[in-house]
């Protein structure tokens, strides 16, 4: 027994030193070998609002990158094993030992890396829905102003434009009173409020911001979003108990548009200043085209109108509410 057990540590070491000429060491000195993925690899649109869809969206990127790499995992494995096998020191301390206990041996000392970090630099074009408690009246709180069915000067307190103005350091009246002069006004952001109410096709319009951003900081935005998300469940904002936030810059994509009909405005808000939004005003912030019309479906354009390095900061919520 101590003879067999002199033997397998033998063995153990000898593999470890060949693994040391086929692989490399991870952070934990764990020997692994990556797959790298093919400059054609990418993930398609279809499959990006597959994985937004889910509701474990990091969990169902894990499940697809084992889908498209398990086969070639196996030969990657399987070639390492082949080439510590043919080591000298290795073939001839199992030359006596059953081969299957000695492969699954060696393939316990090491792992097969999924190129997950190509991946997770790909670009999500986020649509960052915007519920101020205007969802619970199917996005209309913004018929207010220039839209063609606007009957009168009021602006509902759950309008997302109101809150958007108010959180640049406008007042109720000011705006009112911006909206009640045709965009009157020296102030970009309420002229560019006018102007989007002006120009809306449709009464379903919320307010959206487009951000482009890495799957990787899609992933933490969601897991931010999601660890609040019972705090939120209310329709009325005053309910919501999330304190989570992200800071967008003030150079951000930002309208009025209308997933439900395919619609919306020139979203063309000109923001002031920079934008801190809290997850509990978030409807919904995933790639374009998962919920109802996408923008690129409905304006016909590419990625372009998705702001690069929109998002300056994420900051979870650290405690439950």
């Amino acid at each position: 027994m101590k003879n067999d057990q002199e033997r397998e540590n033998r063995l153990k070491e000898a593999v470890r030193d060949a693994l040391s000429t086929v692989c490399r060491k991870d952070e934990n000195g764990v020997f692994y070998e990556e797959i790298y993925a093919d400059y054609r690899d990418e993930i398609n649109d279809r499959t990006m609002k597959e994985i937004c869809n889910d509701e474990h969206p990091r969990e169902k990127f894990w499940e697809l990158l084992d889908e498209w790499y398990c086969d070639c995992e196996w030969e990657y494995a399987d070639e390492i094993i082949k080439k510590v096998l043919d080591e000298e020191r290795v073939a001839m301390l199992s030359k006596h030992l059953d081969t299957n206990e000695v492969r699954e041996l060696i393939r316990e000392q090491f792992y097969i890396r999924y190129p997950e970090k190509y991946f997770l630099n790909e670009d999500v074009l986020v649509d960052l829905i915007i519920d101020t408690g205007d969802r619970n009246y199917d996005f209309t709180s913004n018929i207010i102003g220039g839209h063609y069915d606007a009957s009168d000067d009021s602006i509902p307190e759950e309008s997302s434009l109101l809150w958007l103005a108010r959180q640049q350091g406008y007042k109720k009246s000011e705006l009112k009173k911006t909206l009640l002069y045709s965009g009157d006004t020296q102030s970009p952001l309420l002229k560019s409020i006018y102007a989007e109410t002006l120009n809306c096709s449709s009464h379903m319009n919320a307010l959206v911001f487009l951000v482009k951003m890495t799957l990787e900081e899609y992933f933490k935005l969601r897991e931010a979003i999601d660890k609040e998300k019972k705090q939120n469940e209310s329709f009325y904002l005053s309910q919501r108990n999330g304190r989570g936030y992200l800071v967008l810059d003030r150079n951000t994509t930002c309208g009025l548009y209308d997933a439900w009909n395919g619609a919306g405005s020139i979203l063309e808000i000109k923001l002031e200043k920079d934008v801190r939004l809290p997850f509990r005003c978030i409807a919904s912030a995933d790639h374009d085209g998962c919920h109802g019309y996408g923008i690129r479906e409905i304006y016909g354009c590419g990625s372009e109108l998705w702001s690069d390095n929109a998002v300056k900061r994420i900051h979870p919520m650290k405690k439950s509410a």
